[in-house]
């Protein structure tokens, strides 16, 4: 965690330095503003400044009165706390010599946000505050007190700024290209409840894919996919209708069962999707965009995380699954959900899980194991082939 201490007022606020130290609330408010990014309502800076706010519960109010030095000093305490919470993003430096055109701030392409230093416009409204006072920002996320000065509201730990968002600039050779990234796997909105769904709870999947079948995940992704793609919105709709369902009926009985599945919801039915998916047309978009985040953040870190991950105390790199070998070492990435419909039918065939309809409602993780195993039979054929060749 993040934490803004103020000694002489004694106020000490705390506020996420990663994904999942976001509550259910602030994860729901930061799915919103994603959104708006990622249509280019707001640019990275507006959404920066918009979290910041968020996460400190700072109210804004003018400072009659300012000198030039005080403004300065705002500005600048602004950008300290706006890269505390750069962990939503990945940059990534502009490649040298590359030409780049004159933008519009907040304009965007797929979920890259390219964004350069801005002069300061002629006409920026400052907001400021009445009490300024000396503070330090301690970076909790790195373990230890990374110190820096900067003037912070005495009563209630902030002051901000606004500047118009449409200024055109000239990017330089210092630009950045900033890409949402989510490397969480925690369900950061475990259930989801609205007066316009009658207010019945429904439930989202556990931490890191639990509770979810291999079909529901294989929907998942297709939707996901197709939301990136065509940035649709019914495609959000149905990645929701996918992920949230209601409770299991006589849910507490079972639970004391000593045969109880662990499952907590209904379970998948894909035959009922089209009907889920008009009903979560009126979700806030907050939770429809974190859904994304979600089962995005699970992806990336089965594709990213090398280290392994552990199952029944077993270490397994689940990213050699997306990375070709040995004849198809030379192939590009054909997508993530290429071959899902193959997979449940060579495992099918197998009859490890029985018939098409059995693998379908399998435990996502227990196909994701036998895949593994398949993998690394397949690479250490073709390593011995390969040897035998030699």
């Amino acid at each position: 965690m993040n934490t803004i201490d103020i000694p002489v007022r004694r106020i000490t606020v705390s506020y996420p330095s990663e994904w999942d130290e976001m509550s259910r609330e602030q994860a729901i408010y930061a799915g919103r503003m994603l959104y708006l990014l990622h249509i280019g309502k707001i640019d990275v800076d507006q959404f920066r400044k918009l979290m910041v706010d968020k996460f400190i519960r700072r109210v804004n109010n003018r400072a009659p009165g300012l000198t030039m030095d005080d403004e300065l000093d705002l500005w600048g305490n602004e950008w300290l706390l706006a890269e505390t919470v750069n962990f939503f993003f990945k940059r990534e430096k502009k490649q040298p010599g590359k030409k780049v055109l004159k933008y519009r701030k907040g304009v965007v392409a797929g979920r890259k946000f390219q964004t350069a230093e801005p002069d300061v416009p002629e006409e920026t409204g400052i907001n400021g505050v009445n009490d300024v006072k000396r503070a330090e920002i301690l970076d909790g996320s790195a373990g230890k007190a990374a110190m820096n000065s900067v003037e912070l509201n005495g009563s209630t730990a902030g002051n901000g700024f606004s500047m118009k968002a449409d200024k055109m600039a000239e990017a330089d050779s210092e630009d950045e290209i900033w890409e949402i990234l989510p490397t969480f796997t925690k369900n950061l909105v475990p259930w989801l409840r609205s007066w316009r769904l009658g207010w019945r709870k429904y439930y989202g999947p556990g931490d890191f894919l639990q509770e979810m079948s291999f079909a529901e995940y294989k929907d998942a992704l297709a939707a996901a996919m197709k939301y990136m793609e065509t940035h649709e919105e019914p495609w959000l709709d149905r990645l929701t209708a996918i992920l949230y369902r209601k409770r299991r009926p006589g849910l507490r009985r079972m639970m004391k069962r000593t045969d109880f599945d662990g499952r907590l919801r209904v379970q998948y039915n894909p035959v009922q999707l089209e009907r889920d998916t008009r009903r979560m047309r009126k979700v806030d978009f907050g939770v429809k965009y974190m859904a994304l985040m979600y089962i995005s953040g699970c992806l990336w870190t089965l594709k990213n995380y090398e280290e392994g991950i552990e199952i029944d105390g077993v270490k397994m790199d689940f990213s050699i699954l997306f990375k070709p070998s040995g004849k198809n070492r030379g192939e590009q990435d054909k997508g993530d959900s290429v071959g899902m419909i193959g997979m449940m039918m060579a495992l099918a065939e197998s009859g490890v899980f029985g018939n098409i309809k059995d693998v379908a409602n399998t435990d996502v993780w227990d196909i994701l194991v036998r895949i593994y195993q398949l993998e690394l039979d397949r690479r250490e054929m073709e390593r011995m082939m390969d040897s035998h060749k030699k």
